[in-house]
């Protein structure tokens, strides 16, 4: 008689080896330990993960793994709960896909040898009719009975009920299934209670911890954590100095600092009796920016560990925290808390050196592991250092043209003048400095002071006049103009650099102060001039030196560049001028602007030349410029007071920033001075053109402004300087030079 019976087939679909078929024959279990049907070792199963049974033709799934490693469809399974499963099930065992196949096969039973059974008796004392029983002595039938108890009633029925088409059973086979143990029997019954499973499952898990070799070769190694943990402080450092200021999130920055500080001072006070000197060592962590960068990592992490399960460095690498979705993120930020108290102990990293969990990991009873192979590489050498270096040159990114130029040369030696010659000196106001020179250079040189400009704007200088053969060098000077110091840029530097104390030391003391003393001012040169260096080849270096701190340095670079009016194609020099550092500017060849520090201004001088260009500013500057002191407090009277006037005390006056009225002294002493101008023409005739243009424009100009009545000082002015008004009023018979306004 024979019988079709529905058999159950595992499909198993592995990723790397593909897809393979296994017969369920009672029970199958899958797992990593070798002790299994099934073993799986390289992809993140359990030692014992599920166990699959047959009874009665019901297929049932055991989850022995813990909750969530295992899924019929899109359904979880639990720990130790048994599911039903039906043809077509896609169960799915971490990344393994596995289909319930079913298929019918005939089985034949042999109702001759099921009768017989039956009507055998268990009872001793019932035999068979016709049953031959041979004489036994006592020991025989002991012997009979140890191998009866050996062999069950239900094994032999197992082996004689169901038999398969054209499979013969030998007698060896029949002899080896009989020494079968007890417990053995128990795991291939039809049915396992859950107690057997249980005890069966924790029996292997102990032989597996001393024999399982666990692979961790997919775990971040020890420099990849230092690099993600060096590129995290890095980001924050960026974050706060070139993102914060872009997203005008400084006003916030400052308040966390106005909250935070009062308790790291409670903090640092409390243990500076343990440390005594060596607390100064931690007065860092009460600045602002340790306090905003911390912060920023801080958040960082947690908002990481809370997204990713790993801290942001580590997730640009792609590493993972293994385990289902919610455990792996609770893991992930309790190991980032540890992390925080571990941080200065190293040691308790150094296990990832050999491939071992580090403390954290080891507490918080989590693995890191990259996502992929190809990953790993991707995000080490690429995606982690290119975010990293982006927010660090993002200023650079946004504003590429401020690192076209300009080019800064810079010549700051001392050069001592040896001269036995006499020296006359002159305050020069404007500068606060004085200049000496030679007291025969009205020989080589003559003085041409002028006025021009509108009512809106006047302007006012100097021009020296120089012949060289049968050219005539004319040098412009004039006018001044100032600029406010950008102390509040200067400061924001100061809070985002680290380094500024250090680089600057004077002027980050006096930051706070109204004066300016000769080191502040040379440090805040210093701080200029290595601002406008900032171009593409000195980028690297000013990084090193100063930390990934662009976006407040750029503010500062643009500012300068504003307000000195300098543009990327200029060229421009430092020197030192009475011992003071200046700026420079070529904005032409025939067009210099000098650039100085004074009572928290920045004070510039224009220098300009029409003829001989810029060979006749130097000779001027050799001349004049060469030998300059800083200017005492009153060791000069003011020139509304003074009672004599040179061609400085001319230009100091029209550049003050508001002309005081003058006494009747300095009137008389600036009539003398404009008639020694206007004798010059006879000792050096060929300054007698430009001296008369200059003269006939300063008195128009002034003549304007006393019909406008713009300035109360003018009238004065205008009478002390017409000492020869037909000259004036009288036509040019040639060409005038170029209007002085035009070289300024």
């Amino acid at each position: 008689m024979s019988e079709k019976v529905s058999v159950y087939y595992l499909e198993l679909h592995h990723p790397k080896d593909g897809k393979n078929r296994y017969k369920i024959d009672g029970q199958i279990t899958v797992g990593s330990a070798s002790s299994n049907n099934i073993y799986i070792s390289d992809l993140d199963l359990a030692p014992r993960h599920c166990i699959f049974r047959v009874h009665q033709e019901i297929l049932t799934i055991f989850q022995v793994a813990e909750t969530g490693t295992s899924k019929i469809g899109s359904q979880a399974l639990e720990n130790s709960r048994m599911y039903i499963l039906e043809k077509g099930d896609k169960v799915f065992l971490q990344d393994i896909k596995c289909i319930i196949r079913v298929e019918k096969e005939v089985v034949e039973e042999e109702d001759d040898e099921v009768e017989e059974i039956e009507e055998q008796s268990i009872d001793e004392d019932k035999t068979d009719e016709g049953f031959e029983v041979p004489n036994l002595d006592e020991d025989d039938i002991d012997e009979d009975l140890e191998e009866d108890a050996k062999v069950s009633f239900f094994s032999k029925l197992k082996s004689k009920l169901f038999k398969k088409k054209e499979i013969i059973v030998t007698d060896d086979e029949i002899e080896e299934e009989e020494e079968i143990s007890k417990e053995e029997k128990m795991k291939d019954s039809i049915y396992i209670p859950k107690a057997v499973v249980d005890k069966e499952d924790k029996k292997p898990e102990k032989k597996k911890k001393k024999k399982e070799k666990i692979d961790r070769s997919s775990m971040p190694a020890f420099f990849a954590r230092i690099l993600a943990f060096i590129c995290e402080i890095i980001i924050a450092f960026a974050f706060v100095s070139n993102v914060v200021p872009i997203l005008e999130l400084s006003s916030l920055y400052e308040q966390l600092f106005t909250d935070v500080s009062p308790f790291v001072t409670k903090g640092l006070d409390y243990i500076s009796p343990y440390l005594e000197d060596k607390i100064s060592l931690l007065s860092f962590i009460n600045t602002f920016n340790f306090i905003a960068i911390f912060s920023t990592w801080l958040a960082l992490n947690i908002l990481s560990n809370l997204l990713l399960s790993v801290n942001y460095g580590l997730a640009l690498i792609f590493v993972r925290t293994e385990g289902n979705f919610v455990t792996a993120r609770i893991k992930g930020l309790i190991r980032f808390i540890l992390s925080l108290v571990t941080l200065p102990f190293l040691i308790f990293d150094s296990p990832a050196l050999i491939k071992k969990r580090t403390l954290k990991e080891v507490l918080t009873a989590s693995e890191l592991s990259y996502r992929h192979g190809l990953l790993k590489i991707f995000g080490n050498f690429i995606v982690l250092p290119i975010i990293t270096i982006a927010l660090v040159l993002l200023p650079a990114i946004l504003e590429p043209e401020l690192l076209e130029g300009p080019t800064v040369n810079q010549d700051l030696a001392i050069k001592e003048q040896k001269t036995e010659v006499a020296l006359q000196t002159h305050p020069l106001r404007s500068l606060h400095v004085a200049i000496s020179f030679d007291q025969n250079i009205k020989n080589d040189w003559a003085y041409s002071p002028f006025i021009n400009g509108k009512k809106e704007k006047i302007i006012s200088g100097m021009r020296f006049i120089r012949s060289v053969g049968e050219r005539i060098d004319v040098v412009s000077i004039g006018p001044i103009t100032k600029s406010l110091f950008p102390i509040e840029l200067i400061k924001t530097i100061a809070k985002l650099d680290p380094f500024f104390k250090n680089k600057y030391p004077s002027l980050f003391e006096n930051l706070d102060k109204p004066d300016f003393n000769k080191e502040k001012d040379s440090d805040a040169m210093s701080l200029f001039i290595d601002t406008l260096s900032l171009n593409q080849e000195t980028l690297p270096r000013f990084i090193s030196e100063r930390g990934p701190t662009l976006t407040p340095y750029f503010e500062l670079k643009k500012y300068l560049m504003n307000q000195l009016n300098i543009q990327n194609s200029n060229e421009v020099s430092t020197k030192l001028f009475g011992n003071k550092k200046v700026i420079v500017v070529y904005p032409t060849n025939i067009r210099s602007a000098m650039t100085l520090i004074y009572g928290a201004e920045l004070v510039t001088m224009s220098i300009s030349s029409r003829q001989g260009a810029r060979p006749a500013m130097e000779k001027f500057s050799r001349a004049f410029l060469s030998n300059v002191s800083p200017l005492l407090d009153q060791a000069s009277v003011d020139p509304d007071q003074a009672n004599k006037w040179t061609a400085f005390d001319f230009f100091d006056y029209f550049n003050s920033k508001s002309p005081k009225p003058l006494t009747p002294v300095s009137q008389s002493a600036l009539k003398n001075f404009m008639n020694m101008i206007l004798l010059q023409r006879q000792n050096h005739a060929w300054s007698a053109e430009t001296i008369e243009s200059d003269y006939r424009k300063s008195m128009e100009t002034l003549q304007e402004m006393i019909q406008a009545d713009q300035d109360p000082w003018a009238k004065a002015i205008f009478d002390a300087m017409n000492v020869d008004q037909p000259l004036w009023q009288t036509p040019p018979s040639t060409v005038t030079p170029d209007a002085p306004n035009e070289a300024n």
